[in-house]
């Protein structure tokens, strides 16, 4: 199952907007994020780094590798991946669904003016410097761009966007990308004030839309024991493999 969940992260995430392959290397680029999460090169044992690095230079960007062997003591590691996967969502949906709040609803993002309102909430809810943020340092913009873009010309896929709103206020946006009968859920982010409501019986509703498409199962990928990997864990999330980003401590910025 972790082949399946790797297969789907890497081709079909909104966060690479560019996939190919070179010198037995896969590499993940974004046109609108520049940071180490959203531009990798997928490298194991047998890679030749130095055949990656020449990419980056190229791009004008530091080298970032991800792999799902631990890196030698000559590499730092700039984050750590957990893939979480839930077999069954049918049995957390009958689990949690006498406690949905009425006052929490989901918005479909379907229009440009709630495109804005989306890329606003999603930037107010990532620039929260605390330590439930696992990504305090993420171009919140350029990642709501990313997912916009990745939304209009997808093929194999079908992504949904959508607002948390508590009463009529917004709080919070999740957006949920599914191909048969398997989900990806990214983005999920609530402002910090209401964090300790019941804003997270919006999840209900999630399961209902996908239990809707005919959806069986889902993954996400957090920040290794973060805020959000703690939380899925709590639900019946488990974790099939952890993957590490990391960078060359030698080399030097002033290369590129």
């Amino acid at each position: 199952m972790l082949n399946k969940l790797k297969e789907f992260y890497f081709n079909h995430t909104s966060c690479f907007s560019e996939r190919f392959e070179k010198d037995g290397i896969q590499f993940l680029f974004s046109k609108y994020v520049k940071d180490h999460y959203s531009n990798i090169a997928v490298v194991d044992s047998s890679s030749n780094l130095s055949l990656a690095e020449a990419e980056f230079k190229e791009r004008n960007l530091n080298p970032s590798y991800y792999s799902f062997e631990k890196p030698t003591k000559d590499f730092e590691i700039t984050y750590t991946d957990d893939f979480l996967f839930l077999e069954d969502i049918t049995l957390l949906y009958k689990k949690f669904s006498r406690f949905k709040s009425k006052h929490v609803s989901l918005q479909e993002v379907c229009s440009k003016e709630l495109e804005n309102e989306f890329q606003i909430i999603n930037n107010d809810c990532y620039s929260d410097l605390s330590a439930e943020n696992p990504y305090p340092d993420l171009d919140n913009f350029a990642y709501s761009n990313s997912v916009l873009e990745y939304k209009k010309h997808e093929t194999e896929t079908t992504t949904k966007i959508y607002i948390i709103k508590f009463n009529k206020t917004n709080v919070g946006c999740i957006n949920i990308t599914i191909k048969k009968d398997l989900c990806y859920i990214s983005g999920l982010a609530i402002l910090k004030e209401y964090r300790k409501t019941k804003v997270f019986s919006v999840l209900v509703d999630i399961l209902k839309i996908l239990i809707d498409n005919n959806v069986k199962s889902i993954f996400c990928v957090t920040e290794l024991d973060g805020y959000p990997d703690q939380l899925y864990k709590k639900l019946g999330f488990k974790s099939l493999g952890v993957a590490y980003g990391y960078k060359n401590k030698t080399f030097k910025k002033e290369k590129l």
